[in-house]
C-alpha cells in the first residue's frame, strides 16, 4: 500500500558538533579585527563546528596573557583557534598569523602558520586562513577563499556578480544591459 513503508525520524540522533572557541584578542587594529571576524564568520557558516560564543569566554582566559587550556576546558571546548594580523614591516603587507589547539592532545599545535599579504587582500587571506582552520580539524580544506558566480535578472536582462563564498563582496562582471 505505501511504497515508502515508515519513515522514522529521530530528532537529536546526530553527534553533536564539535565545539570550538575562537582566542580572543585586545588588539583593536583594523587588521586584526576584520581577520578575527572573517574567520570567525566562516567558522560558523562552515556548519561543521559550534562555535563558542564571544560573551561565553572563559574569564580567566581574558586576563592571562598566555593561553590556558583549563578554562577553555570547563566550557567542554574540543579545540582553540587563534588568529592574529598586524601591519607588516613593508609598506602595505600584513603579517598573519594563525594557531589551532585540539585540547585533548596537549600544548602544541596542530596547526601553526604564519605568513605575509598585501593589505589590499585581507579578507581574501582571512578566507584562506579560516580554509586552513577547517582542513586541520577536519580533513579537508574549506572554501571559502573561493568565490562564487551567479546571474541574476528579469525578463531578458541577465547579468552576471561574483561575490565572496559567504556572500560579502558582491560584483556584476557583466555589462548591466
Amino acid at each position: 500500500e505505501d511504497l515508502l513503508g515508515n519513515i522514522v525520524v529521530v530528532a537529536g540522533a546526530t553527534r553533536p558538533l564539535p565545539k570550538i572557541a575562537i582566542v580572543p584578542s585586545l588588539r583593536s587594529d583594523e587588521e586584526a579585527v576584520v581577520v578575527r571576524r572573517v574567520a570567525r564568520s566562516d567558522l560558523e557558516l562552515s556548519g561543521e563546528f559550534e562555535v563558542l560564543p564571544d560573551a561565553d569566554t572563559p574569564e580567566e582566559a581574558l586576563l592571562s596573557e598566555k593561553l590556558e587550556v583549563a578554562p577553555w576546558v570547563k566550557k567542554k571546548v574540543e579545540a582553540l583557534v587563534e588568529v592574529h594580523a598586524k601591519k607588516g614591516a613593508a609598506p602595505e603587507s600584513v603579517e598573519l598569523e594563525v594557531k589551532v589547539y585540539l585540547i585533548h592532545t596537549g600544548a602544541a599545535p596542530v596547526l601553526e602558520k604564519r605568513f605575509s599579504a598585501p593589505a589590499s587582500g585581507l579578507r581574501e587571506e582571512a578566507h584562506r586562513l579560516s580554509d586552513l582552520v577547517i582542513g586541520a580539524l577536519t580533513g579537508q580544506n574549506g572554501g571559502f577563499a573561493s568565490r562564487m558566480t551567479f546571474v541574476a535578472g528579469a525578463g531578458k536582462l541577465r547579468r552576471v556578480f561574483t561575490l565572496d563564498a559567504d556572500g560579502h563582496d558582491g560584483k556584476p562582471i557583466s555589462p548591466p544591459d
